[in-house]
This record gives C-alpha cells, sequence and structure tokens, in this order.
C-alpha cells in the first residue's frame, strides 16, 4: 500500500483531523519551522531580484501559498484570487497576519463571467479546498485512484455561483505568478496574456508539459519550461508536479 494513499483514506473517514490537516493550523507551523508546502516556492529568489517582488497567488485555497511565500520572501506583496467564498473568512484570517498581502475575492479566467463551481461532499462532509470550476477535476480528487474503499456513492458535488474576472482587468505587474486551479490553467492564461506580454513574470504552475494549452500560450512570447530539482533551475523532463516558465528575451516585433 501506497503510504500518502493509506493516509489520506484515513483522514476523509475523519473529516475533522482532515481538516486539521489540511488546514491553514499546518502551513502556519510549516512556516514557523521555515518549511514550504511545495519545492518550487524555494526557487521564488531565484526567480527575481527585487526584495518585495509582487507575487499573484492565483488559487489561494486555504492559503498555504501565502506562507510558503512569505517563509522564502518576507518582504514579498501578494495577491490572492480564490472564487470560493467558503473559503474567504478563512483566507482573510491568514492574510491579516501579513500586511502587504489582500484578498481579491474572485476566479481568474479567459474572459468576466460568473461560473458554477463545483465541491465535493464526502460522507456528508464538504471539503471547499478540493473545489473547482472544472467538473471532472473536482469530482477527481476523492476516487479508487486516491481513496482506499472508495465509495462513489458516498460522494456527491455541491454546485454554487462564482464571479470570474481577467487577470488583465487588475492592471498589475507581477514579478511571479503562481497558478493552482485545477486544469483551468490555460483559461487563467489566457485572460491575463495583455500583463504577461507587459510584464513577463515568471509563472509557476501544475503540469504544464511542452504539449500542454498552458505552454502553447505562453512559448510564443519566449517563455522556456523548467523545473526546480535539488536547488537548480533545470529544463523540464516532467519528474516534477509543477513546472516553472521563465520569460526568454523579448520576441520581435511581428515575430
Amino acid at each position: 500500500m501506497d503510504p500518502r494513499t493509506l493516509a489520506r483514506s484515513a483522514l476523509v473517514r475523519v473529516p475533522r483531523l482532515f481538516d486539521l490537516v489540511s488546514g491553514p493550523s499546518r502551513f502556519r507551523l510549516a512556516s514557523a519551522l521555515g518549511r514550504v508546502v511545495e519545492p518550487e516556492f524555494r526557487a521564488l529568489p531565484v526567480l527575481t531580484a527585487r526584495p518585495d517582488p509582487l507575487v499573484l497567488d492565483v488559487g489561494a485555497n486555504v492559503g498555504q501559498s501565502i506562507y510558503a511565500i512569505a517563509t522564502v520572501m518576507p518582504k514579498a506583496r501578494i495577491v490572492s484570487f480564490e472564487p470560493n467564498p467558503a473559503l474567504h473568512d478563512t483566507l482573510r484570517r491568514v492574510l491579516a497576519r501579513f500586511p502587504t498581502a489582500r484578498l481579491e475575492a474572485v476566479g481568474l479566467g479567459a474572459a468576466p463571467s460568473d461560473g458554477t463551481l463545483y465541491t465535493p461532499v464526502y460522507n456528508g462532509h464538504v471539503f471547499p479546498g478540493l473545489s473547482s470550476f472544472d467538473e471532472a477535476a473536482a469530482a477527481g480528487w476523492l476516487s479508487p485512484a486516491t481513496i482506499y474503499g472508495f465509495d462513489p456513492a458516498r460522494l456527491v458535488l455541491e454546485e454554487s455561483t462564482a464571479v470570474i474576472r481577467t487577470l488583465d482587468e487588475f492592471d498589475l505587474a507581477p514579478d511571479v505568478i503562481k497558478i493552482d486551479v485545477q486544469g483551468m490553467e490555460p483559461a487563467v492564461v489566457k485572460g491575463g496574456l495583455g500583463t504577461i506580454a507587459a510584464h513577463r513574470p515568471a509563472i509557476i504552475a501544475e503540469t504544464v508539459r511542452p504539449d500542454s494549452e498552458t505552454f502553447g500560450l505562453l512559448e510564443p512570447l519566449g517563455y522556456r519550461l523548467m523545473e526546480w530539482q535539488h536547488g537548480s533551475l533545470v529544463p523540464a523532463n516532467g519528474s516534477c508536479v509543477n513546472q516553472i516558465l521563465i520569460p526568454g528575451p523579448r520576441p520581435a516585433a511581428g515575430g
């Protein structure tokens, strides 16, 4: 048995323990110990020369990335985007600890709209941290592949309406953008191509492959696909969950 799957299987059967282990208290403790939720956050000082970079946290969830960014770069300015109303109070409590951070209580997409947000409910317990605008992604985290003894009859998806805006509407000049939106990365990038082209931030995103739609949008802007391995940026080979897109020289006009 896979130890991580075994642990996850036990946690979903004890919802209060799941909330404790996956909630902001865990990440606050990790930050106090100098730890980050994912190793790619260690790359931040390499990705920008600014001591106080503007970092966009797209898909803030319960604040794990906020703690990680502040751990690695304490002077970073953070703008977090999170569409799920069930998480906003939690995020505001987290952000209150960081005077240079703020919450935009919306999702980012390819165009302004109202979107359907899907939230998994298993065994009668709501898991707002697993919500997604992608119905398949919302349903897929709790499945036979991730939970031993999974019972599909106990899983339902709650639907709610959330506001979606585009990154370009916010007129920001980011140094780094972290995107974790469970399969909706291309939509976020499409709605932010003006911002990305103008300011050329480094981008940290999940499961970006050379043939992915996300990379197809960014490669014409001169972006290279890299990964953070053993404390260094190296060309991506798909061995990491997250990839880092690095802007190269600006493409020639008309190219």
